[in-house]
């Protein structure tokens, strides 16, 4: 089983990076589609441009977001791919079980697993899971959440096993109560026997209101991949281009890396520190061309990762 030694005993998170494909000297930059996607408005998604877009910045591995991807694009997904000698790190699925019907939860389970299989065909070596999140009028606790989607992940550990995936958790930032925090990420991972492991989301866990290096330092056993955003706080929601992580808290709008309040050059050195030698996934979510906004992106996020120590 990937992320298990052949004993049965859980792995370190280098073991685990590097047989899902992600070990390296340093840390490495990887192309996330997600953000070239409909986040804040509608936009069309071209999931080949966006490959070839990366590889032309000097990227080698890939994120793929597979709620962007539809079925009929997967040959021209896998040509370009192919074409670029790129390789898919992880692919973004949802698994979406929150309800409270035992029937709708299965069926949402056995949706999850066809997408594994178009995943594995894609060539992913991990997956990280997109749950259901509800809005706040919702009336669906947090436990309750956190339950199903726990319950589904464990059906889908002998399918991922079998497609040689590495499933991952997220802590999320829109509706943070539910999947913000360190506790949800370790609670999950040790319940399912250390089967699964994370993506360390800094951004994520500022607008879920925590100390994002305090929570690295918590989750960092299971982390085998990052994520790195910027947000600036507003008082007041901006209709279509700002997220709220917690009912009566702050919202926030993207921004360039670098020019908001996530402490990203800390992350990175914790990160360091850490001794973390895996993947991290810039990334946007704001209503701004994106292409333009990735661009800086990646100049930034290469020139932190290069940053000498301390820097």
């Amino acid at each position: 089983m990937l992320g298990l030694a052949k004993t049965g005993v859980p792995m370190d998170p280098g073991a685990c990076r590097r047989r899902a494909g992600v070990h390296n000297r340093r840390m490495e930059i990887v192309g996330y589609s997600y953000a070239f996607g409909p986040i804040t408005g509608p936009r069309p998604i071209d999931n080949a441009r966006a490959i070839r877009w990366f590889r032309r910045r000097g990227i080698t591995s890939l994120e793929l977001y597979d709620p962007w991807i539809a079925d009929e694009d997967e040959v021209a997904r896998i040509d370009a791919i192919a074409e670029t000698g790129m390789k898919v790190l992880a692919c973004d699925v949802n698994c979406h079980v929150g309800s409270r019907d035992a029937g709708e939860r299965a069926a949402g389970t056995d949706r999850f697993h066809e997408r594994l299989r178009v995943a594995a065909r894609l060539g992913a070596g991990s997956i990280l899971i997109l749950p259901s999140m509800p809005g706040w009028d919702s009336d669906l606790t947090g436990e309750e959440c956190r339950e199903w989607l726990c319950e589904a992940v464990e059906r889908s550990l002998p399918v991922a096993r079998e497609l040689g995936l590495v499933l991952l958790v997220a802590n999320l930032g829109f509706r943070g109560d539910i999947y913000g925090g360190p506790e949800w990420v370790i609670d999950a991972c040790e319940r399912l026997g250390n089967r699964v492991r994370t993506v360390y989301d800094v951004g994520n866990f500022v607008m879920a209101g925590y100390d994002p290096i305090a929570a690295l330092d918590r989750v960092f056993p299971y982390t085998i991949h990052v994520h790195v955003k910027d947000w600036i706080p507003l008082d007041n929601e901006l209709p279509g281009a700002s997220w709220q992580g917690t009912r009566g808290g702050p919202w926030f709008k993207a921004v360039d890396l670098g020019e908001g309040i996530v402490p990203l050059p800390a992350a990175i050195e914790r990160l360091r520190e850490l001794g973390y030698d895996g993947t991290v996934s810039p990334e946007y979510e704001g209503p701004e061309d994106p292409w333009a906004v990735m661009d800086r992106a990646i100049t930034y996020t290469r020139a932190a990762l290069t940053a000498p120590d301390g820097a």
